[in-house]
């Protein structure tokens, strides 16, 4: 044993029970996410697991450009509660219920806040999740 480990604390069964108690509460979480263009933040919900391995499918295995923003406009959509609002996408004259994240946020602003929220979901460098 070296003596990194040697000095490694030991989890308990209190510890991980504790460590359950948190991850259910991060699953809960908010995240204000200020947009530059909207003048003001949007609140985003903590993505599931299940959203944030969609997201990454979507992406595919390579870094294209038009990949990565209907990924994270299927994330945005998914993880920010008041863009399933009706009444705001028909005073956006959606047609599709996601069609809102394109009409509200341009694509800066999209990266932005798909990289802020996989970064809220604990997925803090994309790039390297998606090759590894």
């Amino acid at each position: 044993m070296s003596k990194k480990t040697d000095k490694l604390k030991k989890l308990t069964l209190t510890d991980l029970i504790a460590k359950k108690e948190q991850k259910d509460k991060a699953k809960l979480a908010f995240k204000d996410i200020y947009v530059n263009s909207l003048g003001g933040a949007i609140v985003a919900q903590r993505p599931s697991d299940e959203v944030i391995l969609e997201t990454i499918d979507l992406m595919g295995n390579n870094d294209s450009a038009k990949e990565i923003v209907a990924a994270f406009k299927h994330l945005i959509y998914t993880s920010i509660p008041v863009l399933k609002e009706p009444s705001l996408q028909e005073a956006y004259g959606c047609t599709e219920p996601d069609e809102i994240v394109m009409k509200l946020f341009d694509i800066g602003e999209v990266l932005e806040v798909g990289a802020a929220i996989m970064e809220m979901a604990g997925v803090k460098d994309i790039g390297e999740t998606i090759k590894n």
